[in-house]
């Protein structure tokens, strides 16, 4: 909700909030996290020098706290003349959360602002589009009395409105010409260069934001792809975490320490959901290989398919152990199985301790 809140809004506002209740009750850390849009800050408050976007400074530029309205403004309170008004909370209980791209930025941006105006022109080019076609759709043609007499039941046209399949009768002496708008030239390519141009303002990809998959083949797709992916990556590691979820890790463990559930210190990992791989036929062999050849750690990949490693590895040898006791063997266990599913051959080792020669070991023949 808060990753998406900030695309839509350009910002959001984490505030935490201590329920005694949560302790007291149920043993739990009295920690509740309020999210928020951005319009809870009191716009109202800046001036210019030290309150910016309802955020106080001091005067060496020190961000002290937030002026927080009591009331969204979009309340329906707000029609009946009331006066939201607003309460300082000081910046320990409160984390914003947005992209930040230049030095001293106070306030975040929704994404895909740059391309507004170029939304709004392909909303008016695919309303006049609609229109002409209907007008195409709807007119069917004309009548004409050539020996100058008026049928009493036919009164004549008006052109005030049109409709579909129609077929007026001019009155006697008089012409039609149909007018013939001008062509508006190739829509479709017209409104997949606005989508590139929609698309590139997002950072994602034109396939991402259309679901056009109609011109593209294997490495194109894959190459804009990794593209979105890096961009999804920033995103994660340069934004949500340190903004979103590192402060609410903070506020947690302060509680905790506070209340006596925690005694030592606490890590936090963070596990972002899996990316969706576009061949794995491909691409797992190459991760194999990364992890084999050092350049990557298997709980990293792990960690990269949404998965938590420590899980993976106990249910990894709770499964090894269930088939081991059964009698089975499984290819996922290098020592017994090798890649191309061909039974290992046991050898020993100078760490395995000494067998009676005369006994043969498996893969020798007495």
């Amino acid at each position: 909700v808060g990753a998406r809140t900030t695309a839509v809004r350009g910002a959001v506002l984490i505030r935490k909030r201590v329920n005694p209740e949560l302790l007291d009750r149920y043993g739990l850390v009295p920690l509740e996290v309020q999210m928020m849009e951005p319009d809870w800050l009191d716009f109202n408050k800046d001036n210019g020098v030290d309150i910016l976007f309802g955020q106080q400074f001091d005067s060496a530029g020190r961000l002290q706290g937030y002026w927080i309205r009591d009331r969204h403004p979009g309340d329906l309170v707000l029609a009946a003349g009331i006066k939201v008004q607003s309460t300082f909370v000081p910046k320990n209980e409160i984390s914003i959360h947005y992209d930040s791209r230049r030095a001293g930025q106070r306030m975040g941006l929704p994404f895909g602002t740059a391309a507004i105006l170029t939304l709004r022109d392909m909303g008016d080019i695919r309303a006049a589009q609609q229109m002409k076609d209907k007008i195409a759709a709807c007119f069917f043609g004309v009548v004409t009395d050539l020996d100058g007499e008026q049928d009493p039941d036919k009164t004549g046209i008006t052109f005030d409105t049109i409709e579909p399949g129609a077929v007026e009768y001019l009155p006697p002496g008089r012409n039609f010409q149909a007018f013939s708008p001008p062509s508006s030239g190739d829509f479709v390519s017209t409104h997949r260069e606005y989508a590139h141009a929609v698309a590139a303002a997002y950072e994602i990809t034109y396939e991402s934001l259309t679901g056009d998959l109609s011109n593209v083949n294997f490495s194109s797709f894959r190459g804009g792809w990794l593209e979105f992916s890096r961009r999804i990556a920033y995103l994660r590691g340069k934004v949500t975490i340190p903004g979103m979820l590192a402060p609410v890790c903070a506020w947690h463990d302060e509680l905790a320490r506070m209340t006596g559930l925690l005694k030592g210190p606490m890590e936090w990992t963070h596990t972002p959901p899996r990316r969706e791989m576009i061949d794995p036929t491909r691409e797992i062999p190459a991760l194999i290989d990364a992890v084999r050849a050092g350049i990557m750690t298997l709980s990293e990949v792990q960690r990269s398919f949404g998965y938590v490693p420590e899980e993976v590895i106990a249910e990894l040898a709770l499964d090894v152990k269930r088939a081991k006791d059964a009698g089975l063997t499984l290819s996922i266990d290098p020592g017994m199985v090798s890649n191309s599913g061909v039974m290992q051959t046991t050898t020993t080792s100078r760490f395995s301790p000494a067998k009676d020669p005369a006994v043969p070991s498996a893969g020798q023949t007495p």
